[in-house]
């Protein structure tokens, strides 16, 4: 698998780059997961450098600070090359980038870190790749070191219907080339959620055995009928971003997998998500796959 890695030559990368090394050294498929490192020099960022340097002098500083994160993070054996390229915005020369080298996904670091409070999660470039991105895009904390990368299954998080199957199918194939397990996580609503409040506590009881029980048939229905009946399957009950993200906790998920529904630049400027919250909130990497895919300019 082809992999782009977004370096913005800042700590924010270096989570990205221990995910990426782990993938290398973990990967059991044929010829690994190759990795190529890419750092956009944007037009704002031109705009006042170019001022004092000249062109040439900015990209050789550029590949020279990406070469020292990659032997800071231990990635250097696995991300064969590092390439400086221009874009009106970081989010547009990865995309290019992405089209060019015809990788098969993207993998980013976010700005908020795995504990605390964090009043900017994601940080523009994340939420802008979120919200445009055709193919599947991984967000890892900061902070994350190979140490705190989880020896359990790969989640998958499904909503039963069609367009969670390019996100569980996704999450299947990489938990097979890390050798790992795979959990399909199903999430039903509470009963409160259907104006139950008011009922008797016995009856709101057995509404949520019924919710619970009635999602854990669909679920190893729907599983069975997409080839994913080897998969462990969980249903859970309550908000779907803290259920997911316990679960994930809970079970050492090296990875949590969710569907989105890419938009143009304008169009999903203000929109979320469950993707998008999870890639904000998880403490673990988030796999962001677009159900359909949708065009990048």
């Amino acid at each position: 698998m082809r992999w782009i890695v977004g370096l913005d030559l800042s700590p924010l990368s270096q989570g990205a780059l221990h995910f990426a090394r782990w993938l290398g050294d973990t990967s059991r498929a044929a010829g690994g997961e190759a990795f190529v490192g890419v750092h956009v020099l944007g037009d704002e960022h031109l705009r006042v450098v170019l001022r004092y340097h000249h062109l040439d002098e900015v990209n050789q500083a550029a590949e020279a600070e990406a070469g020292r994160a990659l032997q800071r993070s231990g990635a250097a054996g696995h991300v064969g090359e590092v390439r400086v390229v221009q874009g009106p915005t970081a989010e547009e020369g990865l995309l290019r980038a992405r089209s060019e080298l015809s990788a098969d996904a993207l993998l980013i670091g976010r700005a908020g870190k795995r504990g605390g409070l964090n009043l900017v999660r994601l940080g523009s470039v994340a939420r802008h790749l979120l919200l445009r991105a055709s193919c599947p895009l991984v967000v890892v904390p900061p902070d994350l070191e190979v140490a705190d990368i989880g020896a359990g299954p790969v989640v998958a998080l499904t909503r039963i219907d069609a367009e969670s199957i390019a996100p569980c199918r996704f999450a299947a194939a990489l938990a097979a080339r890390l050798g790992r397990g795979l959990a399909l996580l199903h999430v039903v609503p509470l009963p409160d959620e259907y104006g139950a409040g008011h009922l008797p506590a016995d009856t709101v009881g057995r509404l949520r055995r019924e919710l619970l029980d009635e999602g854990q048939q669909a679920l190893g229905e729907w599983a069975a009928a997409q080839g994913l009946g080897h998969a462990e399957a969980v249903v859970r009950q309550g908000s779907i971003v803290e259920e997911a993200c316990a679960f994930a906790v809970e079970r050492g998920a090296p990875l949590l997998v969710a569907g989105s529904h890419p938009r143009g630049a304008v169009e999903g400027v203000l929109a979320s998500g469950v993707g998008v919250d999870l890639a904000g909130a998880a403490r673990c990497p988030v796999a962001v796959v677009p159900a359909t895919p949708a065009p990048e300019h």
